[in-house]
């Protein structure tokens, strides 16, 4: 008796659907191209032959077959029961290629669906079609609507118990967060990841665990090369914070914009007085004073001024010379130059401001004196402010920012932190 070949088509996809599981992919290729040929009325074997090369890295196929898909950007696809298999089968091919224009297209077709669930008859079920679009923003580098639509997949796939799709909407939601790379992502990535390669061994995933830990390393790589992540972002009248996946808010200040132009420029030495004056103020600013008053400085005459320094004043920088003396000390022991040659250069300008302390009122008066002052107490209140708010980045900007008569950012190099300004 003649099979039927409805049944033949059922028990194919049925197949097809269970050897990529078992990452045994390669034995359907000859079976799916029968089926394509066989059966031109039905696009969705095509499609299926071009998902299949797909996943297995037969790109320049793949893209052949999508090719002859896409001639009419997808037009002619029937719209009968199997339109939308075939655009979620085509969805998939599209996020491997990282075909952007085809992505931008598929995504428009199926954007009206996402609340439905894509099936073949009683054959099979791919789960929430969120996840197609997740994948499909993902490609087009909207990360925040693939976040969107691949959380909404979960709820629905977990909704009705679809296991496998849970697993891989884990996966794509890894992939997505390490093409990202903003704060904190390779983190939440390995999270994902890791779920969807436990979900895989118990299901007997052998195909999504394969690329679950392929991608775990490629996160780990990444994570060592970039070193830690941190924010500082200003937005509107606050400023994000965030490391090691904390994140927080502190309001804006002038000592937090002196810290991230400290952060922006590693290493680099700016003088007091040119962080006193920065940014540049506006003529109307300039006019009033007000750009010297918002940086702690007084206005004026220099002879209104107070007199010179009195002896607690002396004796603190007298102290930060002994200091500096130790740090030039313990620089040339482990051979650091350019940290003996920075101490060096702010013990003379300490040295030189020493000399004129006896009968020299004016020069204690001058704007190098005050802008030291006023910009280490606007630093050093905003560091306190980062601390309160994310204890482990306040501590870590505590001890890598330097104020005096100059400033800088020095971090540890034992520790990289990759700044996201």
């Amino acid at each position: 008796e003649r099979q039927n070949g409805n049944a033949v088509q059922s028990y194919g996809a049925q197949m097809l659907a269970l050897r990529r599981e078992q990452g045994r992919l390669e034995e359907m290729v000859d079976a799916v191209a029968a089926f394509a040929a066989q059966y031109p009325a039905v696009p969705a074997w095509r499609a299926s032959l071009a998902w299949v090369y797909a996943e297995l890295g037969r790109d320049e196929d793949a893209r052949r077959e999508l090719d002859l898909l896409a001639a009419r950007d997808f037009a002619d696809l029937p719209r009968d029961m199997f339109w939308l298999l075939s655009l979620w089968l085509v969805a998939e091919v599209v996020g491997w290629l990282d075909d952007t224009r085809r992505a931008a297209t598929v995504y428009a077709l199926l954007l009206p669906f996402a609340d439905h669930c894509v099936t073949s008859g009683a054959a099979f079920c791919g789960g929430s079609l969120e996840r197609s679009l997740g994948v499909l923003a993902g490609v087009l580098g909207r990360f925040d609507d693939a976040a969107r639509h691949l959380a909404a997949a979960a709820t629905v796939n977990e909704r009705i118990r679809a296991r496998p799709w849970l697993a891989h909407g884990e996966l794509d939601r890894g992939r997505m967060l390490l093409r990202r790379g903003a704060a904190g992502d390779v983190a939440a990535a390995r999270e994902h990841l890791l779920r969807a390669a436990e979900a895989a061994r118990s299901l007997g995933m052998a195909s999504l665990l394969a690329r679950a830990e392929a991608l775990l390393g490629d996160g780990e790589a990444a994570a060592s090369a970039a070193g830690d992540e941190a924010v500082l972002r200003r937005e509107g009248e606050y400023w994000t914070i965030a490391y090691r996946g904390s994140e927080a808010c502190v309001r804006d200040a002038r000592g937090v914009r002196l810290i991230a132009l400290l952060v922006a420029s590693p290493g680099r030495d700016f003088r007091a007085t040119e962080l006193a004056a920065w940014p540049a103020p506006t003529p109307s600013e300039a006019d009033s004073g007000a750009a010297v008053e918002q940086a702690g400085l007084r206005t004026g005459p220099l002879e209104d001024v107070e007199p010179g320094p009195d002896a607690r004043a002396l004796a603190d920088y007298r102290a930060r010379i002994t200091r500096l003396r130790d740090e030039v000390e313990e620089a040339e022991r482990f051979n650091d130059p350019l940290r003996a040659a920075r101490a060096r250069e702010e013990m003379a300008l300490l040295a030189d401001e020493l000399s004129g302390s006896h009968g020299a009122r004016r020069r204690w008066a001058t704007d190098a004196e005050r802008a030291r002052l006023a910009v280490t107490k606007a630093i050093r209140y905003s560091l306190r402010k980062i601390e309160r708010a994310h204890p482990d980045l306040g501590a870590l900007l505590a001890t890598a920012v330097k104020t005096g008569v100059t400033c800088r950012y020095e971090p540890d190099p034992r520790a990289r932190i990759r700044w996201l300004l």
